[in-house]
């Protein structure tokens, strides 16, 4: 079940204007084109568009093999096919732009799925994720475009989401009556969009991970300090006159993902300390007579993690499988091209009065976009995609590095119409 590549020479290709992004709705405006020196009589064009979602599962237990498959047609290519053109075509050999030959199309998206009765006929309901009635297919909406694989010693899991526009040019010599056929093919890049302002409030989550260093450098005034052997000796054996700093550092991150927001995506830190003895270590006496030590971001990666469900057919129920990706937002060469310290405010409590966080997405520009690779959420028959925003901090507090990681569910969902 091989996944459309684009397929475009100067025997046949196609063009396209305006938005390389469409949503279901859109009008696709371009051209089909040749180059090659032609001599036919009798000559035909043909485009069309088709959508389909197809899932597998290969699975190895010793010599047996087995394989697993689903297919959803979502727009048949006959429904929307045009012919561009009919009649004799004559280009002069050479490949010179003046002598090619073009001709204009415009096909119009689907808003939902045009022929229920074509999306998987005798499909039993066990083998999909949404109603395969012809009343809630006729309300279905058309899934983003995906690709996912995962491969494994003993296992093979693939599952896709394509809009492909395919043309044919059929030509016929004078002299021999040949008849040859030449095709071509452009994958499109398919996202639903809001038909609204990009989002204000995308919600919010407060991560608190508790952490502690203990050294002679959070004594105020010792920060820079170069510790003697007898110094080093007592951090080493970690003697109880060595001062420690207990503190919560706080992930505020938010609840969903809108792409290609204008924004910035909030992600933003802080550091608390902990002076309390409940249930906890007490921060040393001393730390709290002069100002809080200075904490220094060091390392950031921030990852949003893609989990695709597949569900494939099978003799007697169906057969699941999972799908795993990952879309890097900022990873270790992009902090290191930053070439500028980051500090993370270090508060006295943790309450609204406490200085402001430190808003890492405006400092790294973190703004997802809808790619091949990263899309909203969604359901279709076959595959269910959802998402996780994944954090891995290191901070340096005094000479100490600390880390800080997790991940959470993150919903992220379709660019707004007035983002393009």
């Amino acid at each position: 079940m091989p996944k459309a590549s684009a397929k475009d020479s100067s025997a046949l290709g196609i063009r396209l204007e305006g938005d390389l992004v469409y949503a279901p709705g859109d009008t696709i405006i371009g051209c089909v084109w040749r180059g090659e020196h032609t001599v036919s009589v009798a000559s035909s064009v043909d485009i069309e568009l088709y959508a389909r979602t197809k899932s597998k599962k290969i699975t190895k237990n010793g010599q047996t093999t087995s394989e697993y498959r689903n297919r959803f047609t979502l727009i048949e290519g006959a429904q929307t096919r045009q012919r561009l053109f009919s009649g004799p075509i004559h280009i002069p050999p050479g490949n010179k732009p003046e002598d090619e030959k073009s001709w204009p199309f415009a096909i119009t998206l689907p808003s939902r799925i045009p022929e229920p009765e074509k999306v998987a006929p005798e499909t039993s309901q066990e083998y999909s994720y949404l109603p395969l009635d012809r009343s809630s297919l006729a309300n279905t909406p058309l899934p983003p475009n995906f690709f996912g694989s995962s491969y494994g010693l003993n296992y093979q899991v693939e599952g896709y989401v394509e809009y492909v526009l395919e043309a044919h040019l059929t030509t016929t010599t004078a002299a021999d009556r040949i008849t040859r056929t030449f095709r071509a093919a452009r994958p499109l890049l398919v996202s639903p969009r809001i038909l609204d302002l990009p989002l204000v409030d995308l919600g919010s989550h407060l991560v608190k991970t508790y952490r502690g260093v203990k050294t002679l450098r959070l004594i105020p005034g010792n920060e820079e300090a170069k510790l003697t052997f007898k110094q080093k000796t007592k951090m080493f054996f970690g003697t109880s006159s060595i001062p420690k700093m207990c503190f919560d550092l706080e992930v505020v991150m938010p609840r969903s993902i809108q792409l290609d927001h204008p924004d910035t995506l909030p992600v933003r830190l802080r550091v608390v300390p902990d002076p309390s003895t409940n249930n906890r270590e007490s921060s040393s006496p001393e730390l709290l007579q002069g100002p809080p030590p200075k904490v220094k971001l060091t390392s950031l990666r921030l990852t949003i993690k893609t989990n695709a469900e597949v569900r494939c057919g099978g003799t007697f129920h169906p057969h699941h499988g999972n799908v795993k990706s990952k879309h890097a937002l900022v990873d270790y060469d992009t902090f290191i091209r930053l070439r500028q310290a980051v500090f993370i405010p270090c508060a006295c409590t943790d309450k609204e009065s406490s200085p402001t966080y430190v808003d890492v997405s405006s400092i790294f520009g973190i703004r997802p976009k809808q790619t091949a690779d990263l899309c909203p959420d969604f359901t279709t028959f076959n595959i269910r995609v959802t998402h996780l925003l994944k954090w891995d901090i290191d901070a340096s507090i005094a000479g100490e590095v600390v880390n800080v990681s997790g991940e959470r569910p993150i919903v992220i969902l379709p660019a707004s119409e007035f983002s393009r």
